[in-house]
């Protein structure tokens, strides 16, 4: 299972092209995860598993549909 992060970017720099006070969703490393927190870089708000729900997504034109 892959799991991501929901992080806010909570140092004075931009973090991975975000910049401070953004939230971002992102499959982080977890050494370089737990750096990022120490430093003060960022905050993890919460573990974000993908999902696709019932109904989200449509296949492409011409593709079977059963």
């Amino acid at each position: 299972m892959i799991v991501h992060g929901l992080y806010l970017v909570s140092g004075n720099r931009d973090y991975r092209g975000n910049r401070p006070g953004e939230q971002f969703v992102a499959r982080l490393d977890a050494n370089a995860e737990r750096r990022a927190i120490d430093r003060g870089d960022i905050v993890l708000l919460e573990r974000v598993v993908p999902a696709l729900q019932p109904g989200s997504f449509r296949l492409p034109k011409g593709w079977p549909t059963e």
